[in-house]
């Protein structure tokens, strides 16, 4: 058992104890833009596996899921409660921008509309809009639909946006 403790804390590094003398280890793993994910270890007082789980937190610190994986693989499951999970155009303005910014690359944007189609809700009023251009993101990488930039212009104003486009010239080196 103590070889095996030893491991335990050498391979988490954090712990807490838990009733009946097991323990909850954690390890943390920075994610993009702010996103984290944490290994969850619980162990009995014999250090044997009692369950293994791993969380994820969006860029504000909300659990948003949970990927259980023994003793029984469940997959993953998204946390509800405080998280908003209901879609706006101006969440979804905010997408792309930040696609246009290179906050994010097209193959996280595409994950992000085909996970949006398959668990947010959208708000109502803005049902139709919002599906039609979540739908047209979900299929940006294959070679049929693509995504231009007048896609992107014709979205942000449908959803209520103007894009301004500033160029400046650089000076070429050594002018």
């Amino acid at each position: 058992m103590k070889d095996k403790r030893k491991e335990n804390e050498r391979k988490f590094r954090f712990w807490t104890e838990l009733p009946g003398g097991g323990r909850r280890y954690i390890y943390e793993v920075p994610g993009k833009r702010g996103w984290k994910a944490k290994y969850v270890k619980e162990v009995n007082d014999r250090e044997e596996t009692m369950r293994f789980y791993q969380e994820i937190y969006d860029d504000q610190g909300n659990l948003v899921e949970i990927h259980e994986k023994y003793p029984e693989d469940k997959g993953q499951r998204k946390v509800k409660g405080e998280i908003e999970m209901k879609l706006t155009r101006n969440k979804l303005a905010q997408k792309l921008i930040d696609y246009l910014y290179h906050r994010i690359n097209l193959a996280d944007l595409v994950d992000w509309a085909e996970m949006s189609m398959m668990e947010l809700d959208f708000n109502e009023r803005e049902l139709e809009t919002i599906r039609e251009i979540v739908g047209r993101l979900g299929l940006a990488d294959v070679k049929a639909f693509g995504l231009t930039w007048e896609d992107i212009q014709n979205f942000l104003c449908r959803l209520g946006y103007r894009v301004d486009l500033k160029i400046t010239e650089i000076p070429a080196v050594g002018q």
